[in-house]
């Protein structure tokens, strides 16, 4: 019966009550990502959040974190074929024939309209301009877990006013959640569970 209430009431107005049995989703959201799927969590924002006995310390704590771009590297350097990542403020923005990196981290965007927005980058990769690097301690955090907190654009507080930007000073004391490992991987491995549905 609610199921069928949330139907006619989109026929009508054209409008979604985020609930339990329904929640709006950009077609846009639903097209980022090459494996696209209709199951209804899939979509719906989760959020990673302390239960009260866990730490939340600052990325500073655990975390090595460099301004991206230091190489030089832009799309005038980029190759057609093969090649290495180089993901920028946009994500991955191309590929070069050399790298800067073989260590996973995640790529903040920090300059621009998308600042905030966090990729993953793994294997050998580079990094471009309006960007910051983060490279968490394996012994301290999972990359992925680290990467679902912190891939939130609207978490990250934002300064200017025409192109915002993120300033590299609260990249360091920005505070996360952090569990113990195992508890971290166990989280991951639900979290990618309920995004392969």
């Amino acid at each position: 019966p609610e199921a069928l209430k949330i139907i006619k009431t989109w026929k009508r107005d054209h409008k979604v009550v985020d609930g339990k049995l329904a929640h709006a989703v950009s077609r846009k959201r639903i097209l980022e990502s090459p494996d696209i799927s209709l199951a209804g969590d899939r979509y719906r924002a989760v959020a990673v959040r302390g239960n009260g006995m866990w730490p939340k310390v600052s990325l500073a704590d655990f975390c090595k974190i460099i301004q991206g771009g230091r190489h030089g590297f832009s799309g005038k350097q980029f190759i057609q074929n093969g090649g290495y990542p180089a993901y920028g403020a946009g994500g991955l923005n191309g590929y070069l024939s050399t790298y800067e990196f073989e260590e996973p981290a995640i790529v903040l965007s920090s300059i621009g309209a998308r600042c905030g927005k966090c990729f993953l980058a793994e294997g050998k990769w580079s990094s471009l301009a309006n960007t910051q690097i983060i490279f968490p301690d394996a012994k301290a955090a999972n990359l992925r877990f680290l990467w679902f907190q912190l891939n939130d654009e609207n978490r990250w507080p934002r300064s200017g006013t025409g192109q915002p930007f993120i300033k590299p000073a609260d990249v360091r004391s920005h505070l996360v959640v952090l569990p113990p490992l195992a508890e971290q991987e166990r989280i991951v491995a639900e979290l990618e569970g309920y995004r392969r549905v």
